[in-house]
């Protein structure tokens, strides 16, 4: 089970992203678990921060595994084991009991510290600070309930960052789901979102612009693109470079590469790399030019990858979509460099490479309203016959997110159709 991050309007951090990136991160960590065979479910009716998180029995992965996936994305808040449910505390207890010793080692049994919480879900406000103080009754009748389960962890009791932190959480009566029709889960808490994504945030910045892209969007970016300790990234359009910061946070030995046409006074490079060591990572080659131009690309892959790139990160500038000026569509600029270098001998992305693209367009066009795939980037001037020559394949779903009243911008995933 999953509690999503829930700040501010949802439509700005939309539910297929944070499935996308989840399921990415779980991916590239188990490659035996196809992502086709990854559900999600609603725990309560009336929000979708709160999910199952559903795996077929043949790939599950591990809790280790699962917590290791977790770990690296921006958009789960915490993860949870279901270990029993039922129709009050006791029966969920028990349920849980005759599971024993599984989950748990037998150290965690005999040792390990452990708590007992409850969260209420039966009123109207749904949060992560929700929970019922002691003084409500409702989590020391959890505790009193529980005791066929909570008998067998023989460790001290631990209010505060306990080993086993175990909850219970209260749903709504008659809380029918796809998952489930019980009102009383037990769970055991063990792992978390990416720890520490507020280090990221733009008032923490050396290198200040004016429309930085926001860490919970890079690291996102940067998990759908699966980026690996073995991956040469590369951003046609750096800017600060919050993606291939993002991508240095999650994998310090991959190789990033910027390309920024701004001059100086408006992106430093120097203040650019010093958010890398002042965070201790590794800085980015960065390159002064327009990746349009082939020279400015090829200097790009001269030194980091001159075989190509894993990951193509781009969030292209978003003004003059905004203002509909003639310009050509940015997703066009990107397919025709994919192009252009695949012709010349000197492909841009590699084979089984992962092209993820941010792609403004106004809020007035509705490309999310039961458009397919082909049709929506038929819209943005990419044809097929464009995606054949840059032999690329567009993964779906596409998630849409609006920036403001004006304009709103899709996430595209590409995988290059040539295998290793």
């Amino acid at each position: 089970m999953v509690i999503w991050k829930g700040e501010g309007d949802k439509s700005y951090v939309p539910l297929e992203l944070r499935h996308q990136e989840l399921t990415s991160a779980l991916s590239l960590l188990t490659p035996d678990t196809p992502k086709t065979n990854i559900s999600f479910t609603d725990v309560l009716p009336a929000t979708d921060l709160l999910q199952y998180v559903n795996f077929p029995s043949s790939s599950c992965p591990t809790p280790a595994q699962f917590s290791s996936a977790m770990g690296r994305c921006a958009t789960p808040r915490s993860g949870y084991f279901l270990l029993g449910s039922g129709d009050s505390f006791s029966s969920a207890a028990g349920d849980a009991s005759s599971s024993l010793p599984s989950p748990f080692t037998s150290r965690e049994l005999e040792t390990a510290s452990w708590s007992l919480r409850a969260r209420d879900y039966r009123g109207r406000k749904f949060g992560n600070h929700l929970r019922s103080p002691l003084r409500s009754g409702v989590e020391r009748a959890s505790i009193i309930e529980a005791a066929d389960f909570t008998t067998a962890l023989r460790g001290p009791v631990k209010l505060n960052d306990p080993e086993l932190a175990l909850f219970s959480f209260i749903l709504p009566p008659n809380n029918a789901t796809e998952t489930s029709n019980s009102s009383y889960l037990l769970l055991r808490q063990f792992c978390f979102g990416f720890n520490g994504l507020r280090k990221y945030d733009p008032n923490t910045r050396i290198c200040v612009t004016s429309t930085p892209l926001e860490p919970i969007a890079a690291f996102s970016m940067a998990n759908v693109g699966m980026v690996t300790n073995q991956s040469a990234v590369l951003d046609p359009y750096c800017g600060s470079a919050t993606s291939l910061l993002a991508s240095a946070a999650l994998a310090p030995a991959c190789r990033t590469v910027g390309i920024e046409r701004d001059g100086p006074w408006l992106v430093n490079f120097t203040e650019v790399k010093s958010d890398f060591t002042s965070r201790n990572l590794p800085p980015p080659q960065l390159i002064r030019g327009d990746c349009r131009e082939s020279s400015a690309r090829q200097l790009a892959r001269s030194e980091s990858a001159p075989s190509g790139f894993d990951v193509i990160l781009a969030d292209p500038p978003y003004g003059k979509r905004e203002r509909k000026d003639t310009e050509s569509e940015p997703l066009f600029d990107i397919m025709s460099m994919i192009i252009a270098d695949k012709l010349a001998g000197t492909p841009l992305l590699k084979p089984s490479g992962r092209l993820v693209v941010f792609v403004p367009v106004p809020t007035s066009e509705t490309l999310e309203s039961g458009l397919t795939g082909p049709e929506i980037l038929e819209k943005l001037a990419v044809t097929s016959e464009i995606m054949d020559q840059a032999d690329l394949k567009l993964v779906e779903p596409i998630s849409a997110q609006r920036l403001n009243k004006s304009i709103s911008r899709l996430l595209l995933v590409f995988t290059s159709n040539t295998k290793k």
